[in-house]
């Protein structure tokens, strides 16, 4: 056994000590679906900070036309099913774009 895959048994056995009733765990509002959240969350503003090229609460200058623009509660459909209420942090892509020209006829 590794020392990390130790590490996690240990965290994994102190997470779950508590925990005796099957339905705690595994319910609607159960351990399970509360780590799924979490961790979906985690996953989700790791790939956007990854996307952007700068950490949350980083002061960034908006030149290249992304930025963060504060969370919104979404469904996320995981293996496990959908997982409604994620923290989804909301980004905004604009590139401006110059307006088409009209034809003006002339005789």
């Amino acid at each position: 056994m590794t020392s990390g895959h130790a590490k996690q048994e240990a965290l994994l056995d102190e997470l779950l000590k508590d925990y005796t009733d099957p339905q705690d765990m595994l319910g609607k509002h159960g351990l399970l679906t509360q780590l799924t959240k979490r961790v979906v969350e985690r996953v989700l503003e790791a790939e956007l900070t990854a996307h952007l090229g700068y950490a949350p609460h980083v002061r960034h200058g908006t030149e290249d036309g992304n930025a963060r623009n504060g969370k919104g509660q979404k469904t996320v459909h995981t293996d496990t099913g959908p997982r409604g209420g994620c923290q989804v942090k909301c980004v905004t892509f604009f590139t401006p774009a110059p307006a088409p020209r009209t034809e003006s006829q002339t005789d």
